[in-house]
């Protein structure tokens, strides 16, 4: 049984995001899609780029065709090894799989809104005349599909700067801070003495301000 350290897949993980979403927006910027992209044609496009030269692989090994296998229909209790299992699979590139560029590279370019998805008519689909067939009803096609489409800059939400905050005066001697540790009595007790304390800062102030003046 595979010992699985899961300090490295995670610092693989990271890794793996971090240079998967690099390798898309590369792609992106220099690759037009008039009529968007699906997952699955991006990732025929990324996996032919090269992998970082220091790139780490996937650590975990996945289960060869010989370890997993089914039943056989010619004899009893006999099996057939199930091949491939992982065609696609690239456990030394940063987009290792279409499901880890599904769930885990396009929602980062999503959430940053560098990519959006559409649905829309589908352009792959030659016109196919309608004629009357007899015997199983032929399975509908779907002539809708979900794309993916890069997002221009200048169309991209910027959030508004927060307001700036305004200067409080007497901070420095209580005020804004929280007395609620204290009893009625005491609360109004500190109250009063903080409303002292600013009253002179703001003479003192007043004064320094005339001497400047002056």
């Amino acid at each position: 049984m595979q010992r699985v350290n899961a300090e490295a897949v995670l610092r693989q993980r990271g890794r793996a995001i971090s240079c998967g979403v690099a390798l898309v927006r590369s792609i992106l910027q220099r690759t037009s899609f008039p009529n968007g992209f699906t997952t699955k044609q991006l990732f025929d496009i990324a996996v032919q780029e090269p992998p970082p030269k220091d790139f780490p692989p996937y650590p975990l090994s996945l289960p060869s065709a010989k370890d997993v296998q089914k039943p056989s229909k010619k004899a009893k209790n006999a099996f057939k090894p199930i091949a491939p299992l992982y065609p696609t699979f690239r456990a030394d590139h940063p987009i290792r799989s279409i499901k880890f560029l599904k769930t885990e590279i396009l929602p980062v370019l999503a959430g940053r809104q560098e990519i959006r998805m559409t649905h829309q008519p589908r352009t792959d689909l030659a016109p196919v005349p309608e004629t009357p067939t007899k015997g199983k009803k032929k399975k509908k096609t779907s002539h809708m599909e979900f794309v993916w489409k890069p997002i221009p800059p200048e169309n991209r939400w910027v959030p508004k700067p927060p307001p700036p905050k305004k200067e409080v005066v007497g901070t420095e001697v209580g005020v804004g801070a929280d007395f609620s540790h204290l009893n009625k009595r005491r609360q109004r007790a500190r109250v009063e003495k903080v409303s002292a304390a600013v009253m002179r800062m703001k003479e003192y102030r007043q004064q320094r301000g005339e001497e400047l003046a002056w």
